[in-house]
C-alpha cells in the first residue's frame, strides 16, 4: 500500500503536529503519517508527493472562513482540508481538556511539595463551570477585535475575484522595432491599471457606511448571550489569541503560567481527553479528518 501522509501547518515542533501525531497514531490507530509543512502545507504536500511518492494530503486552519467552507473541503475530492474550528489551538481550549491539564499540574506539585503547595497552584479552577466562565469573560473582551477580523474576511469574500487584485503584465508592442508602438503599449497598460484601480475605489462594499454596518452586524451576532453560553466562540475566535487572553485571566486569579507551559500541558492531556470522550467537540473532527484523507486516497473509513 502506498504511503499516506498529512501535512499540517507550522514547523516540526508545531502545535498542529504535536496534537495530531498522538491522536492519529495512538487513539485512531490510522496509518496516516503526520508531518509539518511550515507556512505552505500545499506546497510541502506537492514536494513530498514528488520526492517520496505515495499520497499526500494537507490540512489548514479554517481561520475566519465559514463553516460551510470547512465542510465543503471534506467532500470536494481534493487533497486539501480545513479544520472545522479556527485553528488547532481552539481544540485545546475545550473546558474539559483545560480542567484535566490543571488537575495534572496540581498532582505534580502535590507530589513535589506535599503540604507546602504554592498558593498559585491552589488557585487552579477545580471544575468546568469556572473554566467556562473564565473563557466567556475572555471572549467578551476579545469580541470587538474578532468582529473586525471577521468583517475583513467577509469584505474580501464580497469583493469580486478581480477587484483589488491587479495582475502584473509585461506590455507587448504590435511593431517591436517601432518606438511609438512601445509608447502605445505602455499607455494601454497604464489605462488597464487605472481601470482596475477604479473598480476597487468604486466598490460599494468599500464605502465607510457599508463596512461599519457590516462590523456592527457581526459584533451584534457574536455578542448575543446565547453565543457566549453555547461557547460558540471556541469554534470561531482566533485560538492563539484566546489562549493568550485566558492566560491573562489566570494571572488575575494569581496563577502564574507561561504560554508555552500552558500549551504543552494542554497538548499532553488532549489525546486522553479525546480518547475518553470522542464527542468532546460535538463533531468528531479528528476522525472526520482522518476519514476524509482516507476517502481521498481510496481507502475504507475508520470507525
Amino acid at each position: 500500500m502506498d504511503e499516506l501522509w498529512l501535512v499540517c501547518e507550522g514547523e516540526p515542533d508545531s502545535v498542529d503536529a504535536a496534537v495530531l501525531k498522538p491522536i492519529f497514531a495512538n487513539v485512531l490507530e490510522t496509518n496516516i503519517t503526520v508531518v509539518a509543512g511550515s507556512s505552505s502545507p500545499a506546497n510541502s504536500a506537492r514536494f513530498l508527493q514528488n520526492f517520496r511518492g505515495g499520497k499526500v494530503a494537507y490540512v489548514l486552519d479554517r481561520d475566519y472562513r465559514s463553516g460551510l467552507d470547512a465542510e465543503a473541503a471534506f467532500i470536494d475530492g481534493t487533497n486539501g482540508f480545513l479544520w472545522r474550528r479556527h485553528s488547532i489551538e481552539n481544540y485545546l481550549l475545550a473546558p474539559h481538556v483545560v480542567l484535566l491539564a490543571f488537575e495534572r499540574l496540581r498532582q505534580r506539585f502535590v507530589q513535589q511539595f506535599a503540604h507546602r503547595l504554592p498558593a498559585w497552584v491552589a488557585a487552579f479552577p477545580t471544575d468546568c463551570a469556572t473554566i467556562e466562565t473564565g473563557l466567556r469573560e475572555c471572549a467578551e473582551r476579545r469580541a470587538p477585535e474578532e468582529a473586525c477580523r471577521m468583517c475583513i474576511q467577509r469584505l474580501w469574500e464580497d469583493l469580486s475575484s478581480t477587484t483589488g487584485r491587479i495582475q502584473r503584465r509585461v506590455p507587448m508592442a504590435s511593431e517591436p522595432q517601432n518606438r511609438q508602438s512601445w509608447r502605445d503599449a505602455l499607455v494601454s497598460e497604464s489605462q488597464r491599471l487605472r481601470i482596475a484601480a477604479d473598480g476597487t475605489l468604486t466598490s460599494t462594499h468599500l464605502s465607510d457606511e457599508a463596512i461599519t454596518n457590516q462590523f456592527d452586524r457581526i459584533l451584534d451576532q457574536i455578542s448575543f448571550e446565547s453565543y457566549f453560553e453555547s461557547l460558540r466562540f471556541l469554534v470561531d475566535f482566533h485560538g492563539r489569541d484566546l489562549l493568550t487572553e485566558f492566560l491573562l485571566w489566570l494571572e488575575r486569579r494569581g496563577i502564574r503560567l507561561s504560554y508555552s507551559r500552558l500549551i504543552n500541558e494542554l497538548i499532553e492531556v488532549l489525546p486522553s481527553a479525546y480518547s475518553q470522550n470522542r464527542a468532546l467537540y460535538g463533531t468528531d473532527d479528528f476522525l472526520d479528518l482522518a476519514n476524509g484523507v482516507r476517502a481521498w486516497a481510496g481507502l475504507t473509513p475508520l470507525k
